[in-house]
């Protein structure tokens, strides 16, 4: 019985505060981030408000946004497209160790020193929306949390020119075995 009791103490107790230590190691806190948008475009701005709604459903944080940066901010999201030269030269050394993207692709460096910073930067429109889709799956969104994977970099592109599509043949789909190779 003492063993059966130990056992349950060390997984119900121990575990899930060491994990909790682990974790914490791996993420960089963004509670208090703001987002600066470099493109004021109709697209990126459908984007940064994507961005919000998720955040804010998800944690009840509203994401304050800027267009010009500011060192004293503890936490910073910024959302570029690749044209946008205006970034700060000490940000673009990261973006430049990447591989480069093609349409529809994006990149993402996260650092924590000496500012919390997240850079997500689309290759076009379409890239920078992906890039947020990306970020908000990777980070762990909870009640008045927001906690993103430390020191990230990523650089993707789509394989195909037609993202996110599937052809099949099933009972029920989008394609139909009667089509002709000129139909489809």
């Amino acid at each position: 019985m003492k063993y059966f009791v130990i056992k349950i103490f060390i997984s119900a107790v121990i575990l899930p505060a060491m994990a909790s230590v682990l974790y914490a190691s791996e993420t960089a806190d963004f509670n208090n981030a703001v987002v600066i948008l470099l493109n004021d475009s109709e697209r990126t701005q459908t984007t940064l408000q994507i961005l919000q709604e998720e955040v804010k459903k998800r944690t009840g944080i509203d994401l304050k946004v800027r267009k010009k940066w500011s060192p004293k901010d503890e936490a910073v999201i910024v959302l570029a497209l690749e044209q946008d030269a205006k970034m700060p030269q000490h940000l673009m050394a990261p973006l430049r160790a990447l591989p480069s993207t093609q349409k529809e692709g994006f990149r993402i460096v996260v650092r924590t020193t000496p500012q919390k910073l997240v850079l997500v930067v689309g290759h076009d429109d379409r890239g920078l929306l992906y890039g947020v889709g990306w970020l908000l799956r990777k980070a762990e969104l909870r009640p008045m949390r927001i906690d993103i994977p430390a020191d990230m970099a990523v650089s993707t592109s789509p394989r195909y020119p037609l993202r996110g599509h599937q052809l099949g043949y099933r009972a029920k789909t989008n394609s139909y075995d009667a089509w002709s190779v000129a139909q489809f």
